[in-house]
Order: C-alpha cells, then structure tokens, then sequence
C-alpha cells in the first residue's frame, strides 16, 4: 500500500523491489547488518518473544544501580511536593521501594506501622514540613471531609 492508501500498481512495485535490491548489493547495506550483528539482533526488531523487560533487575548485570548509581542521592526525593525515603523493606513501600517520609515519621512516633485506611494530615498544609507536631494521624473519609470543609469555607 502507499500512502495514499491504494495499492501499488505492478509496474511500482518492481520498482521498489529492484532498488532494495540494489541498496543490499551496496557496502552501505553489507554495514547495516554487521552493526545488526554485532548488537546481537537478526532484523529490525526491537522486542522478541521471551525477551525481558528493561525494567525486571536481571538483566542489569553490568550497570550501576540502586547506591552505586552516579546519581543516587542519599534515597530521597521529591515527589508531588511529598518527601519520599527509599525504605525498601517497608510493608507499604512503592513498586520502587520509596515511603513518604511523614508516614515513617508518625510510623516511628507511634510505634507501629500504619495501616491503609489511615492518612496522614498535614496540619499547615504544607507536605514537606513533617515535623511531629504538624502532623496528624486520620482515616481517608475524616481527612476527605476536613480538605472538603476547607475548600467549601473559604468560598
């Protein structure tokens, strides 16, 4: 098909098939496959089957990751204005293994981890002051309704 979504005539497509075969006769193309070659790859194709993702850890085996990384910083971020604390034995821990650090924070205040259904509030409304007293331990619905009664008061 080209592009004007008709097929191609017989007369182009022989055409088309002369000048691929011309442009594998070149030294240009006799390179193209040893760079393919030499990457490990037979064709074009970037993912085959059984291939692993990038992202699944095992096949990371020469490059630097986690603290031998260039660009570790310590394992904390930021992240939508919260504070995040790479903790990757956490029970609540992202698929990354980072935890906000206000929930570490009231965590260790408190003495036990905290469960789902309990949020944490920042009372100045500021998400990275997570000094103890400026935090406060609430379930989902009571920190939904206080964020509600702010917005709704204020107007």
């Amino acid at each position: 098909m080209c592009m004007h979504n008709k097929p191609h005539s017989e007369e182009a497509k022989n055409k088309i098939k002369e000048k691929i075969q011309a442009w594998r006769k070149t030294s240009g193309y006799q390179d193209y496959l040893e760079r393919q070659r030499q990457r490990g790859r037979k064709s074009n194709t970037r993912f085959k089957k059984g291939h692993k993702p990038y992202t699944d850890g095992s096949n990371l085996k020469g490059l630097q990751a986690g603290k031998k990384h260039w660009k570790w910083g310590g394992g904390r971020i930021t992240a939508f204005g919260y504070i995040l604390i790479h903790f990757p034995d956490h029970p609540f821990k992202s698929r990354k293994g980072y935890v906000q650090e206000h929930r570490l924070i009231m965590e260790k205040n408190i003495g036990r981890y905290l469960t789902r259904e309990e949020v944490i509030h920042h009372i100045n409304n500021k998400k990275d002051d997570n000094r103890i007293d400026n935090l406060k331990i609430m379930t989902r619905s009571e920190h939904t309704k206080l964020h509600l009664r702010e917005r709704y008061a204020t107007s």
